[in-house]
Protein backbone atom coordinates (compact mmCIF):
# COMPACT_ATOMS: atom_id res chain seq x y z
CA UNK A 1 0.00 0.00 0.00
CA UNK A 2 1.65 3.63 -1.32
CA UNK A 3 2.12 6.15 1.35
CA UNK A 4 -0.57 8.02 -0.08
CA UNK A 5 -3.31 5.37 0.23
CA UNK A 6 -2.31 5.20 4.02
CA UNK A 7 -2.80 8.29 4.47
CA UNK A 8 -6.34 9.15 2.90
CA UNK A 9 -7.75 5.68 4.41
CA UNK A 10 -6.33 7.22 7.75
CA UNK A 11 -7.66 10.66 6.82
CA UNK A 12 -11.22 9.02 6.00
CA UNK A 13 -11.01 7.04 9.47
CA UNK A 14 -10.42 10.49 11.37
CA UNK A 15 -12.97 12.23 9.63
CA UNK A 16 -15.54 9.60 10.16
CA UNK A 17 -14.86 9.43 13.79
CA UNK A 18 -15.60 13.25 14.29
CA UNK A 19 -18.59 13.45 12.20
CA UNK A 20 -19.47 10.88 14.49
CA UNK A 21 -18.58 12.85 17.28
CA UNK A 22 -20.21 15.62 16.45
CA UNK A 23 -23.62 14.48 15.60
CA UNK A 24 -23.76 12.61 18.78
CA UNK A 25 -23.02 16.51 20.14
CA UNK A 26 -25.60 17.61 18.15
CA UNK A 27 -28.15 15.37 18.79
CA UNK A 28 -28.65 16.49 22.40
CA UNK A 29 -30.68 19.34 23.39
CA UNK A 30 -29.25 21.89 24.20
CA UNK A 31 -25.99 21.18 22.62
CA UNK A 32 -22.52 21.81 24.76
CA UNK A 33 -20.00 24.15 23.80
CA UNK A 34 -17.21 23.01 25.91
CA UNK A 35 -16.45 19.64 27.62
CA UNK A 36 -14.37 18.90 30.65
CA UNK A 37 -10.42 16.63 30.17
CA UNK A 38 -11.94 13.38 30.46
CA UNK A 39 -15.14 14.26 28.31
CA UNK A 40 -12.15 15.43 25.56
CA UNK A 41 -10.29 12.80 26.01
CA UNK A 42 -12.76 10.24 25.08
CA UNK A 43 -14.25 12.22 21.89
CA UNK A 44 -10.46 11.98 20.71
CA UNK A 45 -9.63 8.57 21.70
CA UNK A 46 -6.29 10.13 23.38
CA UNK A 47 -5.85 9.33 27.76
CA UNK A 48 -6.42 12.22 29.88
CA UNK A 49 -2.63 12.65 30.71
CA UNK A 50 -2.21 13.61 26.98
CA UNK A 51 -4.98 15.80 26.62
CA UNK A 52 -3.60 18.07 29.99
CA UNK A 53 -0.46 17.92 28.31
CA UNK A 54 -1.83 19.40 25.29
CA UNK A 55 -3.60 22.18 26.81
CA UNK A 56 -0.43 22.43 29.23
CA UNK A 57 1.62 23.08 26.26
CA UNK A 58 -1.03 25.29 24.62
CA UNK A 59 -1.95 23.10 21.25
CA UNK A 60 -5.41 22.33 22.88
CA UNK A 61 -6.81 25.85 23.75
CA UNK A 62 -8.70 25.69 27.35
CA UNK A 63 -10.59 27.63 30.08
CA UNK A 64 -9.77 27.45 33.34
CA UNK A 65 -13.08 28.09 35.94
CA UNK A 66 -12.33 28.61 39.35
CA UNK A 67 -9.20 26.01 40.74
CA UNK A 68 -9.81 22.82 39.48
CA UNK A 69 -12.43 22.93 36.46
CA UNK A 70 -11.05 23.46 32.92
CA UNK A 71 -13.37 23.36 29.94
CA UNK A 72 -12.58 22.88 26.21
CA UNK A 73 -14.49 24.85 23.79
CA UNK A 74 -15.51 22.57 20.74
CA UNK A 75 -13.91 25.21 18.48
CA UNK A 76 -10.69 24.16 20.20
CA UNK A 77 -11.35 20.63 19.54
CA UNK A 78 -12.31 21.47 15.69
CA UNK A 79 -9.03 23.66 15.43
CA UNK A 80 -6.60 21.19 17.39
CA UNK A 81 -7.74 18.26 14.81
CA UNK A 82 -7.96 20.74 11.82
CA UNK A 83 -3.89 21.52 12.55
CA UNK A 84 -2.64 17.79 12.85
CA UNK A 85 -4.43 16.88 9.82
CA UNK A 86 -3.27 19.89 8.11
CA UNK A 87 0.36 18.97 9.49
CA UNK A 88 -0.29 15.04 8.37
CA UNK A 89 -1.19 16.12 4.66
CA UNK A 90 1.78 18.65 4.38
CA UNK A 91 4.28 15.83 6.04
CA UNK A 92 4.09 13.31 4.28
CA UNK A 93 5.64 12.13 0.70
CA UNK A 94 3.26 12.10 -1.41
CA UNK A 95 3.87 11.62 -4.90
CA UNK A 96 2.54 13.98 -7.85
CA UNK A 97 1.51 17.59 -7.99
CA UNK A 98 0.36 18.01 -4.50
CA UNK A 99 -3.62 17.53 -5.95
CA UNK A 100 -3.67 14.68 -3.56
CA UNK A 101 -2.52 17.31 -0.97
CA UNK A 102 -5.51 19.80 -2.08
CA UNK A 103 -8.02 16.83 -2.12
CA UNK A 104 -7.59 16.31 1.22
CA UNK A 105 -7.74 19.81 2.67
CA UNK A 106 -10.79 20.59 0.46
CA UNK A 107 -12.61 17.49 1.86
CA UNK A 108 -11.59 18.33 5.65
CA UNK A 109 -12.75 21.99 5.14
CA UNK A 110 -16.38 20.80 3.84
CA UNK A 111 -16.63 19.25 7.11
CA UNK A 112 -19.34 21.00 9.31
CA UNK A 113 -17.60 24.13 11.45
CA UNK A 114 -19.52 25.64 13.96
CA UNK A 115 -18.64 29.49 14.88
CA UNK A 116 -16.39 30.38 18.05
CA UNK A 117 -18.63 30.23 21.13
CA UNK A 118 -18.86 33.63 22.52
CA UNK A 119 -17.28 33.78 25.87
CA UNK A 120 -17.02 36.18 28.23
CA UNK A 121 -15.51 37.21 31.60
CA UNK A 122 -12.14 35.68 30.73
Amino acid sequence: MKDSELLEALLDRIADKVAQRLKSVESTAPPKLAFRIPEVAGMLSLSERSVRDFVIRGELHSIKLGRNIRLVPLSAMQEFLSARVDNSVDNCSLEGDGDERQKARTELSAAPHRSKPSIRGT
